[in-house]
């Protein structure tokens, strides 16, 4: 039997379409049983990857898990907003975009933290829970530090220390 123009299409389904117990960004309309001992090739559209637009909305949505890693890169977001804000003097939103960040990382830190007191493993339990605490552990302190330098870059924003032509503060922080 020849494979070699074999076409299957399979597409993710919709968040708004998923059934109870269909977990989202893995259920697919059309499912596939992949041949052995063949080459395969996967193509993948900037149509499949998930969306930015609601950031706050599917972070903070009653039915979001308590810590996923696949919100960490949700979290550096809307500092991204933040520099052509900065250079382009729209104050508001540098203040918004500082603010929200400031509090995605307070989220993250405070649903770390409960991650911590509810696992059922220790960092003494062998490979798995030391890798755990240690890579967690080291991405929780960055996630702490940064914090409290953009914290420090809100407070002196409010007291008007950036400006187009001198942010090398926020900079070094962001």
């Amino acid at each position: 039997m020849n494979y070699e123009d074999l076409c299957f299409d399979s597409y993710m389904v919709p968040t708004s379409d998923l059934k109870p117990g269909e977990l989202r960004l893995l259920e697919v309309d059309n499912r596939v049983v992949l041949p052995i001992e063949l080459p395969i090739r996967i193509l993948i559209s900037s149509e499949d990857t998930q969306s930015q637009d609601g950031l706050i909305k599917q972070l903070f949505h009653p039915t979001a898990q308590a810590y996923s890693t696949d919100n960490a890169r949700k979290f550096a977001d809307p500092i991204t907003a933040l520099y052509p804000s900065l250079i382009e003097g729209k104050r508001n939103n540098m203040n918004q975009a500082l603010l929200i960040t400031i509090l995605l990382g307070v989220y993250f830190t405070i649903l770390q933290a409960s991650e911590y007191f509810e696992t059922s493993f220790s960092i003494s339990d062998g490979i798995y829970g030391s890798t755990f605490f240690i890579a967690t552990g080291f991405h929780g302190l960055h996630v702490i530090i940064g914090s409290t330098f953009l914290i420090i870059c809100l407070l002196r924003q409010l007291n008007f220390h950036f400006t187009s032509k001198h942010h090398f503060g926020f900079e070094a922080a962001a």
